[in-house]
């Protein structure tokens, strides 16, 4: 019964679909194959769809979706095959995942499980101190994978709970599927491979830490909140995407290939140097706040680059560099190092609405970009970086523009 046996979202107007569903077992419930849930209902109708529906844990195969036109609208979802092999978490409280005690049916899950943990109280942690292998999980509570745990799943993997941490010596997290976190992911320590992908979802944040090690994994982050980078994750066959928000940290070097999308923003704060060995990307906002920014591999960047005053972006190790976005602020953009630095977007020193001198360390052509230069004040012996901008080069500048 909609309201009663499961969650229904009844909207009298017009409705405008978009984002991700995604379904849960609760209070130990599991449906049969071919079960029907009317899940939205909206009397003025739907325009759109969902990008995504997240299937509860165990359901394998031909799950079906649809809008069923009315009026009223209803956005309906049929349950595909559920296999049988669901093992659920059967205590309100922390506990060891290796105590069969802790399971509904008394026996811990196995390679062939999927497992369910949704307790009601979100400061539940289960904690992995052994290799633990399952199908697929989906999980509200707080999952720490510590000294000589492992946690590997073969099928998709939903976190919601407040904590998934990976700490301690010889820890891995091993994603065959599609892990989607949309609560908090500290990875302190360990490896994260597997042949799937990790999405940090809207709500979710990705906090990687210096002791964190091989990366195999694709790693989106997604989430509106910011996710930190500050140190470690280098090594390994895997790559972060940003199309959200991320904060780096601190001074590392790192060999992960970094794409920021458009509508991502990284921000580089503190002192120190962060030296990305790797491809490098930039097509959407990247600030650099404080310290230095080492890109050494070659690329093309159709993003914004702000540098703030007393803080350097060098692009080197004889790479190409092609600033095809904004390129903007009061710092340093190092090219003394690099074989060719090409700005072809916009090129205004201070940043917008802003008066200052961005200072170019080596050479820069400026072959079709656009340079503006904000004047504030004028007459006797204006100051540049006080009364109007300046671009000031160190080595020969190609003008073009």
């Amino acid at each position: 019964t909609q309201g009663l046996s499961y969650d229904f979202l009844d909207i009298t107007g017009s409705a405008s679909l978009d984002g991700t569903v995604a379904l849960f077992w609760e209070n130990g419930f599991i449906a049969s194959n071919g079960n029907t849930f009317d899940l939205v209902r909206a009397g003025g109708g739907f325009s759109g769809t969902f990008d995504t529906v997240i299937d509860p844990a165990g359901v394998t195969d031909s799950s079906l979706s649809a809008i069923i036109t009315g009026p009223p609208d209803i956005f309906q979802y049929v349950t595909g095959v559920v296999s049988p092999n669901i093992v659920q978490w059967n205590v309100n409280g922390s506990g060891c995942w290796e105590l069969g005690a802790n399971w509904l049916g008394g026996v811990a899950p196995t390679s062939t499980d999927y497992v369910i943990i949704d307790q009601d109280d979100d400061q539940i942690v289960v904690s992995i101190d052994s290799p633990v292998t399952v199908l697929g999980m989906q999980s509200q509570n707080s999952i720490s994978v510590n000294s000589g745990g492992s946690l590997a799943l073969n099928d998709d993997f939903l976190f919601t709970g407040n904590n998934l941490v990976l700490d301690g010596a010889a820890t891995s997290l091993t994603m065959n599927g599609i892990a989607t976190v949309a609560g908090q992911m500290d990875w302190n320590s360990g490896v994260i491979d597997g042949t799937g992908s990790i999405d940090i979802y809207r709500v979710g944040v990705l906090n990687i830490n210096a002791g964190a090690g091989n990366l195999d994994n694709d790693i989106f982050v997604n989430g509106e909140q910011a996710s930190t980078w500050s140190g470690g994750a280098s090594g390994g066959v895997g790559t972060i995407t940003v199309n959200g928000v991320l904060n780096l940290n601190g001074s590392f070097i790192t060999d992960t290939p970094l794409t920021n999308n458009i509508g991502g923003s990284i921000s580089k704060g503190g002192p120190g140097v962060i030296t990305f060995l790797g491809t490098t990307v930039n097509n959407g906002q990247w600030q650099v706040r404080s310290g230095t920014v080492d890109l050494q591999a070659s690329a093309s960047h159709a993003g914004t680059f702000d540098i703030a005053a007393g803080a350097t972006l060098a692009l080197a190790n004889a790479s190409t560099h092609i600033l095809g976005g904004g390129l903007w602020g009061s710092g340093t953009l190092d090219t003394s190092a690099a074989a060719s630095v090409s700005a072809t977007g916009v090129i205004e020193p201070g940043g917008p609405g802003a008066i200052g001198v961005l200072n170019v360390s080596g050479d820069l052509d400026i072959p079709t970009a656009l340079i503006r230069i904000e004047i504030a004040a004028g007459g006797g012996a204006p100051t540049p970086g006080v009364d109007y901008d300046q671009l000031a080069i160190s080595g020969q500048a190609d003008l073009q523009g």
